[in-house]
């Protein structure tokens, strides 16, 4: 069984810390959230004039519990064929617990390594094994939150 309210109130908090990730960093002149369980959270256009697909991801952990996020492979397979065949670029935002955020330009991991994970499902209220992606936290462009409440490129 499938909670939909749980997805819908995640996939607008998530949107809502990208908004405000957005107004530090001014990467995005628009964004649209797309509906609950589009295989892409957000179509958006870069300061450039690029059309841009971002998936976002909360994590409740410390930026050094793992030396890996995953992403769900379906959802990569498909950021990745849009940017083939319509040259829309594959952007990856993970928020990682309240002062960490970790973005992925997704044109540049190449074959990730896929791997068999345990996960807690809160959607679905289960513990499942699933497939993912690993993609390295260092391969990721790192920000932090300093103390004037702006998200900074991590040193």
């Amino acid at each position: 069984m499938v909670n939909s309210e749980y997805f819908d109130k995640m996939e607008i908090e998530d949107f809502n810390k990208l908004v405000s990730f957005n107004k530090s960093v001014k990467w995005f002149s628009e964004m649209e959230r797309n509906t609950l369980f589009d295989r892409i959270d957000i179509e958006a256009m870069d300061r450039k004039g690029r059309r841009v697909n971002v998936e976002l991801k909360s994590r409740n952990i410390r930026i050094d519990q793992y030396e890996d996020l995953f992403i769900e492979t379906d959802k990569y397979d498909n950021l990745m064929r849009k940017w083939k065949n319509l040259n829309e670029i594959p952007i990856y935002i993970n928020f990682v617990g309240k002062t960490h955020i970790v973005v992925y330009d997704l044109r540049k991991i190449k074959e990730p390594t896929e791997k068999s994970v345990t996960i807690y499902n809160p959607g679905r209220l289960v513990v499942e094994l699933v497939r993912r992606y690993m993609l390295p936290i260092s391969k990721g462009l790192r920000y932090e939150l300093n103390e004037n409440n702006d998200w900074v490129i991590a040193s």
